[in-house]
């Protein structure tokens, strides 16, 4: 429907994805999905559900967070679907699914994760427990937030402990936003 809430309700992906959103310029949705296999991967489709593609092989379990402001690179993590016996990292990849590059690399059994983009496309923001003492094989650590350069320099924890990740995965993210003066 349109972004005023007009219109008719479209579903444009099934049952198996899930956290899509529009590119800067709206011509297309960007999501995550199961669609093909039970591993999640990045995939991109036009505005209106046409032209499906898979960005990321299905290895690497990514899950996008944010397109640039110029909507030429997409930010996404990695290991969505597995437990937090492995690592996150934050990845980027230019939209139509090549320059696959890693951003971080985090400790050991340390997550690294929901990376957003500030409103100029110069920072990125992201929330990991890197610096956590109580992760362990089975649980996330204490998550504090992040930003860096965006190419995956200058690692700067920005607030402390800001939240906690549950059993589940349902993890607190955060969201650069957009620019107040041009929303």
């Amino acid at each position: 429907m349109h972004a005023d809430g007009a219109g008719t309700l479209r579903s444009l992906t099934s049952l198996w994805d899930s956290i899509g959103f529009f590119t800067p310029d709206a011509r297309h949705v960007v999501f995550y999905s199961q669609n093909g296999g039970s591993v999640g991967a990045v995939w991109i489709m036009d505005a209106h559900g046409a032209n499906e593609q898979r960005l990321t092989p299905p290895a690497l379990e990514g899950a996008p967070t944010d397109v640039s402001p110029d909507g030429q690179h997409l930010l996404l993590f990695d290991h969505v679907n597995s437990p937090p016996t492995l690592s996150n990292d934050i990845f980027v990849m230019n939209l139509d699914g090549t320059g696959l590059t890693q951003l971080t690399h985090s400790p050991n059994i340390h997550h690294d994760a929901f990376a957003s983009y500030s409103p100029d496309g110069t920072k990125i923001v992201f929330t990991s427990d890197r610096l956590s003492s109580n992760v362990s094989s089975s649980a996330f650590g204490t998550f504090d937030i992040f930003i860096m350069n965006t190419v995956g320099s200058n690692v700067t924890r920005i607030v402390k402990a800001v939240a906690s990740c549950p059993q589940d995965g349902n993890c607190a993210n955060v969201n650069w936003g957009v620019d107040p003066k041009n929303p």
